[in-house]
């Protein structure tokens, strides 16, 4: 196995800031990078079924933090097992969406 080179860009957290706002501006006039997060994590929660468990497995929170957030509360003793949950979460990525 030959390899050329790795595959990287140059850009700091102004230059992503400036891209995001200039070409997403249209479809939210307060846009910021980290929007980008929250439709994400919404568009999970909307269209393949993700739960406060999902959540925190793909985006790296504490099961207490996700459910903090929705204003619940958590053990942190269910973070033990998240290492595993993408196992959990994966088939449901694989649903392709409803056509509109």
């Amino acid at each position: 196995m030959q390899v050329y080179g790795s595959l990287n860009f140059d850009l700091g957290r102004r230059t992503v800031g400036f891209i995001v706002k200039k070409h997403l501006h249209d479809l939210d006039k307060h846009i910021h990078t980290h929007s980008l997060r929250h439709y994400r994590i919404s568009h999970l929660v909307e269209y393949y079924a993700f739960d406060p468990y999902d959540i925190s497995s793909y985006a790296g929170w504490t099961v207490r933090t996700t459910l903090g957030s929705m204003g619940l509360g958590g053990s942190g003793q269910l973070d033990t097992h998240l290492h595993l949950a993408w196992r959990r979460y994966f088939p449901k990525l694989m649903v392709p969406l409803p056509e509109d």
